[in-house]
């Protein structure tokens, strides 16, 4: 299939044929004769000019040149897929460098609020990359399958600066510790200070999971994460998501053939949540789990686990088989009694509140309607926004 396609990309349009240039006046060489050249009528004067060539047939669709075939292909996977913009971010400029928390500061004690970051100079956010060329799409679709073969997943790459620090996980007993957990102020979603910090969590302190939708571009597309509540009104997101390199922009595409690695971003609502609701003013939807703390343990230690895999063994995404709902499906149903259903829901992720509130896992006594005006948090996110009960507020439904 890819060489037709390829044929097409490649394909330049039919020349135009020459028509003749009109020839030159004579010049006069006197002004007699030039005063003589102006007194003539107009038709006297004229050099006859060759007729122009009939214009040639327009040339077939198949050669005429179509340089967005492979934007075409990629919004039509988009449209039919899913994770498209919320695993790229709104631009792959680089806002801010060197700024404040780029480096591992003292755990906060469980329970403790996040300390305050110390302030930086932004700078002004670079201009986003300027699309491909009709060459180097037609490039990439053509050697794309043979990176199946050939690349191989790995942490060693020109991150960008969004996905660039990997967070380290610790579980001890019932003692976890993160280093580097994310919690970006954004300007906008081209221009943020960034901002890390280290935490710890007891495991008997968790009380709640929630599961956050993402809607965007309808046709299902949305992007998926969960929250996990602890006593003290502390709260941890986790977000599966795509480790661009600076420059990168995400295609489904290259999505299917190893063009992404995968990566967990484990930060605070702040960050996570707000950027969604408050910046690239997308409908969140923050539904809460039903279940028992045993599970709820279970379940953010195998979270947990897998994040931390991924600093040894990383891994690539794929579009159909390894994205931010794929993996909280597999999550979820390696701790839960009766295993999920697979569903075309958890393939178009915007279905897929839909498919935990017929299953029962929504703890709430509303209808499905009423439960996703409730649980919507975009203007509760807005009125709270740079507020350090932030995650408080949202839930005040």
């Amino acid at each position: 299939m890819l060489l037709p396609g390829l044929a097409l990309v490649l394909a330049l349009p039919a020349s135009a044929s020459r028509v003749a240039a009109p020839a030159r006046a004579p010049v006069a060489s006197s002004g007699l004769a030039a005063s003589a050249a102006l007194s003539l009528p107009a038709a006297a004067v004229a050099t006859p000019v060759a007729p122009a060539l009939p214009a040639p047939p327009p040339a077939p669709a198949w050669r005429r040149p179509t340089p967005r075939l492979g934007r075409r292909i990629d919004a039509a996977l988009l449209a039919l897929l899913f994770d498209g913009r919320a695993y790229a971010a709104e631009s792959t400029a680089e806002p801010v460098a060197g700024t404040a928390g780029e480096t591992a500061r003292p755990a906060r004690r469980a329970g403790a609020a996040p300390a305050a970051e110390p302030a930086s100079e932004p700078r002004a956010p670079e201009p986003p990359a300027p699309p491909a060329s009709t060459w180097r799409r037609a490039w990439r679709l053509a050697t794309a399958p043979l990176k199946v073969l050939t690349n191989r997943p790995t942490n060693d790459r020109d991150w960008s600066e969004d996905v660039a620090v990997l967070p380290e996980i610790r579980i001890a007993g019932e003692r976890v510790s993160i280093k580097n957990a994310r919690n970006f102020d954004y300007r906008s979603t081209r221009d943020w200070t960034r901002r890390y910090y280290d935490a710890e969590f007891d495991l008997r302190d968790l009380e709640s999971v929630w599961y956050l939708v993402e809607p965007f571009g309808g046709g299902g597309q949305a992007h998926t994460f969960l929250s996990f509540g602890f006593k003290g009104e502390r709260y941890l997101s986790v977000s599966v998501e795509i480790r661009r390199t600076k420059g990168d922009r995400f295609s489904p595409w290259r999505g299917l053939w190893n063009g992404f690695e995968l990566t967990y971003v484990i930060g605070d609502e702040r960050d996570l949540v707000r950027l969604r609701s408050n910046y690239r003013k997308d409908d969140v939807f923050l539904y809460p789990i039903r279940g028992t703390r045993e599970k709820f343990r279970e379940l953010l230690v195998d979270v947990l686990a897998r994040a931390e895999g991924l600093r040894s063994k990383p891994e690539f995404y794929n579009t159909l088989t390894n994205t931010c709902t794929t993996n909280l499906w597999r999550h979820v149903n390696r701790i839960a009694p009766k295993k999920l259903p697979y569903s075309y829901k958890v393939l178009l992720p915007g279905y897929s509140d839909r498919l935990a509130y017929d299953l029962g896992l929504i703890d709430t006594p509303l209808s499905f309607e009423e439960a996703r005006a409730r649980f919507r948090i975009n203007e509760r996110a807005l009125a709270a926004d740079r507020a350090p009960d932030f995650s408080v507020k949202i839930r005040k439904f």
